[in-house]
């Protein structure tokens, strides 16, 4: 229990150094709380399977990137073009076919 003060005899209960102190060590436990927490982000960014994310995108981004001009691209394309045109007319032609055997058929009865 604490003494009564008494104002003649003793200091106050509480002086100044005391609550600088007190400030300078919640001050103290602020920053080290904040480190602690910076820490912990830091670590959590390296973590292995975030850097294999990462480096995964990071790749990605440059093979994306290398391909947006690539001859490579404009030949596949262009080839995937032209397959498109060949089935386009292959399937004109059988349909025309389909209709002049029908036609003579239809003629034969």
């Amino acid at each position: 229990a604490l003494a009564p003060y008494d104002s003649l005899n003793s200091e106050p209960p509480y002086t100044i150094s005391s609550l600088k102190k007190s400030i300078s060590l919640a001050e103290t436990i602020n920053i080290s709380k904040r480190n602690t927490h910076q820490r912990t982000k830091i670590k959590s960014q390296h973590h292995p399977h975030n850097r294999q994310t990462r480096a995964n995108k990071k790749t990605q981004y440059k093979s994306q990137s290398k391909m947006k001009n690539s001859p490579f691209l404009f030949d596949s394309f262009a080839k995937n073009e032209r397959i498109d045109e060949q089935n386009k007319i292959r399937l004109a032609r059988q349909t025309r076919r389909l209709h002049h055997q029908q036609h003579l058929r239809a003629d034969a009865k």
